[in-house]
């Protein structure tokens, strides 16, 4: 199986760990449509940074490194996340 399709099958996992369809997920991360994810399904694109930083912003649950490489788990430790979320509200408050 290519790359190409590897990165298709990580965001069907993602999308139905969501409880989303593909075309209410777009809308969640901030697409107008979901084309942009369909062109992924078809093997033009790949997921870009720009794509992978919308939905772990929407999702910080997720794992960058797996949803643009595959490797590690789809879920951040629990730990991990909670740090991170810390580190948003800090800089947050600090404006």
């Amino acid at each position: 199986m290519t790359n190409k399709h590897n990165n298709w099958d990580r965001l069907v996992e993602l999308i139905k760990w969501t409880g989303m369809n593909t075309n209410r997920f777009a809308l969640t991360i901030g697409l107008s449509r979901a084309e942009n994810l369909y062109h992924i399904k078809r093997g033009n694109f790949g997921i870009s940074e720009v794509l992978a930083d919308r939905i772990v912003t929407r999702f910080p649950e997720i794992d960058k490194t797996w949803l643009l490489t595959g490797v590690g788990s789809m879920l951040k430790a629990a730990r991990q996340v909670k740090w991170e979320q810390l580190l948003v509200v800090i800089f947050l408050t600090e404006k």
